[in-house]
């Protein structure tokens, strides 16, 4: 896939590629966090909504401080910088919640379970393993895209409830900064489904849950609009929570640490 570039400064200008067909861009030309322009930040954001996941290689390793600048720039933080491990008895290293492991293998979009879902998730390789060193991504945009029309259409009102704040959220939406149809699922917490009628007073809960859940599971499968990302050592990676979901693809039995700082942006309500 050949490079391509957004502003003809040439002092300014960003260069990148394409990781595939579907979504997701490489950049190039920012190693250093303290010397990103304005107009970079406005390339960036712009790559983000075209492309849904972008990839800064080749840098030079971000402190905590320096990524929460990062993350400012590109919105408002939202939360601590966590760090997410495979040796969780690292006293250095913070856990997200007990089954962090686990939950992580499963298709999530971050912070899914508040009312205003983080958007963009920014995460940094600091501790890279020879194996077990991959991430997953897949377009919600293209899920929701190939799904069947009467399902579509039957599943039009159907809201998830999360679990851990009991927070609802539409199944299918439009995302709020590029206007596309989407749909938002986390397999972690979904922990109801119900269907927001106009003409009932009350939502009406779906009896049969695992039934929806094992048909977003199949299309979820199948759909080929995903990205596995190999990361590299310092690796930067933005994804955005509204158009992409992800997970990791952990090794239990290696003694390798896999650690990643992750900070976030906040969302809206939706």
């Amino acid at each position: 896939m050949g490079i391509f570039s957004l502003f003809n400064s040439e002092s300014e200008e960003l260069s990148f590629k394409k990781v595939n067909d579907f979504f997701g861009v490489e950049v190039f030309g920012l190693p250093n966090v303290r010397k990103i322009t304005d107009s970079q930040i406005e390339q960036l954001k712009k790559l983000i909504l075209e492309y849904g996941v972008v990839v800064l290689r080749n840098k030079t390793a971000w402190t905590e401080t320096e990524q929460i600048t990062f993350t400012n720039m590109l919105g408002k933080l939202d939360s601590p910088v966590i760090y997410s491990t495979t040796t969780p008895s690292d006293p250095k290293v913070l856990k997200i919640w007990p089954n962090a492991q686990q939950s992580g293998l499963q298709w999530h979009s971050d912070r899914s379970y508040l009312e205003r879902p983080s958007h963009l998730s920014i995460f940094q390789m600091v501790e890279r393993p020879s194996i077990g060193n991959e991430t997953a991504f897949l377009s919600l945009l293209e899920v929701y895209r190939n799904l069947p029309e009467d399902i579509k259409h039957k599943w039009a009102n159907y809201h998830i409830v999360y679990a851990t704040k009991k927070v609802m959220h539409p199944l299918f939406w439009v995302h709020p900064f590029n206007g596309k149809k989407t749909m938002y699922f986390d397999f972690r917490f979904a922990e109801e489904i119900v269907d927001i009628c106009s003409a009932a007073d009350e939502p009406m809960k779906i009896k049969d849950i695992n039934k929806v859940v094992q048909v977003i599971d199949q299309m979820f499968t199948k759909e080929k609009a995903k990205y596995t990302h190999v990361w590299q050592q310092n690796d930067v990676l933005i994804c955005d929570n509204y158009a992409i979901s992800h997970k990791a693809n952990l090794v239990s039995k290696t003694e390798e640490a896999r650690v990643l700082i992750r900070s976030s942006t906040e969302g809206i309500y939706f």
